[in-house]
């Protein structure tokens, strides 16, 4: 559930202080500090602004000065509060005569509208509004619309903000929409846009506050491989073929040291940081045990993606060495950007970032170029000579062989541009550990493995 920040720049440490709050709530939180170099600021906050399921209003006497606060952002969330698109909550962050606003006859938070620096102990008034805002969120998700002609919808059509799926043990919970932002680069590294997307996705709830995000990638067509002309490309990335993908769901992240604990209860990571950092260190092996006690925790079969499901949600449709065009820069991707691709000029080497630090693809999937490597499910083959053309993972993948070559995906954080292409494939040991090393799972819409072995 997307949740849009309206606050005024003085009020900045404590919207901070309130987001770090809201952590364990099942949201995505969204504010203009996320606008990206480059990208134009105003339609940026429009498209978030329309697009959000909460909206929170950061009251104080900045606000109410602010005109871009007042007199833009604040009317459009009171239209869509009206038209019951979004439910818009005042947050009174300092003492200021706000109840004949026009926002005045919504019922705040904290309880009583009592301003957050006039608490004793602020964090007790954190946690007031964090409670508050749970109870909305329950609230809304119990009045989504559900579809009664699920038989007649086509794949990620719209019913209200949710898609029925049958009721069955294991299937796929219903679904919301999520817009977003990503961005197009030319091959010095320029941004020639920046389109907007939405997808379907549903989050899996793993308990103690932790959830899964999971982005529902459509099925369509797209070709697997490299072009012998696209620069610094290697021969295992060929010959290429046309492949038809189904249906399937893919996290929107790596996943993460909070995620993994859920599961496995311990954590390997090397990285240290808080749980917005993908978990690190693990092997296929280990990814494969995650993958078989999700899949008991949930009811659901979650598994890693084959290669050519990696490289199809990679892509989005793109047919550029990258998904953002025809090179990247450090300012969308967390590599080496001492060492460039195409004309894009010299950067700085970046360590390890919090996931959803860079724009997403045209799917909304992160952090698929660079950050680490990602485990898939296939055997190493050295071409693509035979394939399924559905995309199923290829070679043994039910040996847990430690020795068995398995495929990485995606490059890392210290890896020049190039290794971080679409295309680009690496391999290793199924038991081989690294700092730079991750994984994120798929699950079936049919519940069906999508692998096959020769």
């Amino acid at each position: 559930m997307e949740v849009f920040f309206s606050y005024a720049h003085e009020d900045e440490k404590l919207q901070a202080a309130l987001i770090k709050h809201l952590t364990l709530l099942p949201i995505e939180s969204w504010h203009d500090r996320q606008i990206t170099a480059g990208e134009e600021w105003r339609s940026a906050i429009d498209t978030h602004l329309k697009s959000a399921q909460i909206i929170l209003l950061l009251i104080s006497s900045d606000f109410l000065a602010s005109e871009y606060c007042r007199d833009i952002e604040l009317q459009l969330a009171l239209q869509r509060h009206e038209k019951g698109e979004a439910r818009v909550i005042p947050i009174i962050l300092r003492p200021v005569d706000w109840h004949d606003a026009d926002f005045g006859k919504l019922a705040a938070l904290p309880s009583n509208g009592q301003p957050i620096t006039t608490w004793k102990d602020q964090d007790e008034a954190f946690t007031n509004v964090a409670k508050g805002l749970r109870q909305v969120i329950q609230e809304l998700q119990k009045q989504q619309p559900v579809a009664r002609s699920v038989d007649r919808l086509v794949v990620g059509e719209k019913i209200g903000n949710v898609i029925d799926r049958p009721n069955l043990v294991g299937g796929i919970p219903p679904l919301q929409k999520i817009s977003y932002v990503s961005v197009r680069l030319d091959q010095s590294g320029k941004v020639l846009e920046q389109p907007s997307g939405s997808a379907l996705i549903f989050q899996e709830d793993l308990g103690e506050g932790v959830f899964m995000r999971m982005v529902q990638i459509p099925a369509g067509q797209f070709t697997l491989g490299s072009p012998a002309t696209e620069k610094e490309r290697r021969n295992n990335e060929g010959p290429q073929h046309l492949l038809t993908v189904p249906e399937f769901y893919f996290g929107q992240t790596l996943v993460t040291k909070a995620q993994w604990q859920a599961v496995m209860t311990d954590n390997p990571s090397h990285f240290t940081g808080n749980d917005k950092f993908p978990v690190d260190s693990v092997s296929w092996l280990d990814a494969q045990d995650f993958c078989h006690k999700l899949s008991q925790k949930t009811g659901r079969l979650y598994q890693l993606p084959s290669e050519a499901q990696w490289e199809y949600a990679c892509r989005a449709g793109s047919l550029t060495p990258f998904s953002f065009g025809e090179t990247i820069t450090p300012s969308v991707v967390n590599y080496n950007g001492k060492y460039p691709y195409a004309d894009a000029a010299q950067g700085e080497f970046q360590w390890n970032k919090p996931l959803v630090s860079f724009p997403p693809n045209l799917f909304g999937l992160y952090d698929m170029h660079g950050n680490l490597w990602e485990w898939c499910l296939d055997e190493w083959i050295n071409n693509y000579n035979d394939v399924f053309v559905d995309g199923s993972a290829r070679g043994n993948i039910n040996s847990l062989g430690s020795d068995r070559k398995r495929l990485l995906r995606g490059g890392s954080l210290t890896n020049d541009a190039s290794s971080c292409r679409s295309a680009r494939r690496h391999k290793n040991a199924a038991s081989y550990r690294s700092l730079f090393v991750g994984f994120r799972v798929v699950a079936s819409p049919a519940n069906t493995l999508s692998s096959q072995n020769f």
